[in-house]
């Protein structure tokens, strides 16, 4: 009776975990269509974007394809079709690989311009955030890559990683409402990337919270990649001042 009592949440977990990984990816999936559709994906409703370079095109179908993709391995998983999903995965990692590569390229392309600039930071300040997105992404989604034939690891290093990517949408979900942003104008830089940092945070919350009421314990991998998403947030509000980042982003820009 004790073995059977003790297998019952971990049977429940393996019978609830194809519907909150497809969820998930679907709400991410939400998520960053909600938050690009006025200046991307229906800017031509909205009209609240700038013209895009095609970098900044590229930049915009190469990440949406991440989300895409995070979706189809997602129901291919629900649909118990493992096979194509692992077959599936090889793609995934060349995609991940150009993510990491196009983004720091669009990054720094876009602080030359001016274009990244948000209120009260300079360009260069503000290279240090798509920066650090890649410096959590980029070692999560190997470390996901190296562990692909442990599932339980695999699942949720991918689901770091694309956490990771979102800020930028729900930064940009104010825009939804006209005037939207006006709540923010008082508050210092660091104080707004703080909030939308910690709604992000609700996807990292929500699985955290998911592995213990099935599992009565937290998972390993969320601890270190999600304890390096979360250190990240506060450790780039505080290089983004510094004289060496400064140093840097210079480098970079030019």
């Amino acid at each position: 009776m004790t073995v059977t009592a003790a297998a019952r949440p971990f049977a429940y977990a393996r019978k609830t975990d194809r519907l909150f990984y497809g969820g998930m990816a679907a709400l991410i999936g939400l998520t960053v269509f909600l938050g690009f559709a006025p200046s991307y994906y229906l800017e031509g409703v909205f009209h609240q974007g700038r013209p895009l370079t095609p970098l900044a095109h590229l930049h915009g179908v190469v990440f949406s394809s991440w989300i895409i993709f995070l979706l189809l391995q997602a129901s291919l998983v629900s649909a118990r079709r493992t096979a194509v999903h692992r077959k599936l995965g090889i793609a995934g990692a060349v995609l991940a690989a150009a993510m990491v590569v196009i983004g720091l390229t669009a990054a720094v392309m876009s602080a030359r311009a001016g274009t990244n600039q948000a209120p009260g930071l300079t360009p260069q300040q503000f290279l240090i955030i798509p920066f650090a997105d890649m410096a959590v992404f980029a070692p999560t989604v190997a470390a996901a890559i190296w562990f692909r034939k442990r599932p339980e690891i695999h699942k949720r290093l991918i689901l770091v990683a694309t956490i990771a990517l979102i800020i930028a949408a729900v930064a940009r979900l104010p825009a939804l409402v006209p005037g939207g942003f006006a709540a923010f104008a008082a508050w210092s830089p660091a104080a707004v990337f703080l909030f939308f940092f910690a709604l992000t945070d609700l996807f990292l919350v929500a699985a955290i919270a998911y592995d213990f009421a099935t599992r009565g314990r937290i998972h390993p991998a969320y601890l270190w990649a999600g304890g390096w998403l979360v250190l990240s947030q506060p450790l780039r509000l505080w290089l983004m001042y510094t004289s060496a980042w400064a140093a840097v982003a210079r480098a970079l820009v030019g």
